[in-house]
């Protein structure tokens, strides 16, 4: 078994994490939790049959995030009722998601329909996507351009690309 993203639940009791079973690799990664004590890793739902990419629990440890291998269906585990939740389905994600800090929402970078990149959120479980905040005329840059994040109030973190030739020198205090 080959382990890929683990993320600890929310309670310090589970991993989760991602398996590229070979030969087919990231077209047929599953989901799995095991015990932070150790043991055997149990697949969440074995008879689904889609892959399963980026098991990110909510901060209440309800639900644990997964995607297909496109990024363009979105589910939720609910951990109580081991039933899968479909939560976005043929939407253009970039691919990066983060959760509020009451697991209420889940926000994303997407591109809407006519190509402008916007912050959205979505309301959990079964909201509706809404624009938090269009990224029009902003460049996002760095390795991970479409990378989103909150910050302790839950508000949006891009990474911006104001430019690539910049030198900048730091003068540090010495002791």
């Amino acid at each position: 078994m080959s382990a890929y993203r683990p993320e600890w639940s929310p309670d310090g009791t589970q991993i989760a994490f991602m398996n590229f079973p070979a030969p087919q690799g990231f077209l047929s990664t599953k989901l799995y939790v095991v015990s932070a004590d150790g043991g055997v890793p149990h697949r969440v739902l074995p008879d689904d049959p889609d892959p399963a990419w980026n098991g990110t629990w909510s901060p209440d440890g309800r639900f644990i995030l997964a995607t297909n291998n496109t990024f363009n269906k979105w589910k939720l585990f609910e951990t109580k009722t081991q039933k899968w939740i479909p939560l976005l389905e043929n939407a253009t994600i970039g691919g990066f998601s983060t959760w509020s800090s009451n697991s209420q929402w889940l926000y994303y970078w997407r591109k809407d329909p006519a190509g402008t990149a916007g912050i959205y959120r979505i309301r959990i479980p079964g909201g509706k996507p809404e624009l938090v905040v269009s990224l029009k005329d902003v460049h996002t840059g760095g390795w991970w351009k479409n990378w989103t994040g909150l910050d302790a109030t839950d508000a949006p973190l891009i990474m911006r690309d104001i430019g690539r030739h910049e030198i900048y020198a730091l003068t540090l205090d010495r002791k």
